[in-house]
């Protein structure tokens, strides 16, 4: 982390922009990343590598079979892990779930 900041500061980046980035955002500034396609482009070549050791470590199967022992095992690993893993997924909803909507879902 002090080295991310620190980086960000050599190359003059306000202190309050700084203050606003995500972890992820700063990492990948102090990088050289600069547009938000190649920072989601570093984000999922970064995923696919951790996809990939954990396939390799042959976790898959016990990371999903119990989530709350999951849970535990990444609290253990970091107090802040499963907090900060539920921000990354909690996103605003586009709409209200309507459970008698029949309206068919789009196409992608």
């Amino acid at each position: 982390m002090r080295a991310v900041l620190k980086r960000l500061r050599e190359m003059g980046l306000p202190a309050d922009d700084v203050l606003e980035m995500s972890w992820n955002t700063a990492r990948g500034r102090a990088q050289g990343i600069t547009e938000d396609a190649e920072l989601e482009d570093w984000r999922e070549a970064e995923a696919q590598k951790l996809v990939e050791a954990i396939a390799r470590a042959k976790l898959g199967a016990r990371l999903t079979k119990n989530p709350d022992i999951t849970a535990i095992a990444l609290a253990k690993l970091n107090d802040g892990l499963p907090q900060a893993l539920m921000a990354q997924w909690t996103e605003p909803a586009e709409a209200t779930y309507d459970p008698d909507d029949k309206t068919p879902d789009e196409d992608f």
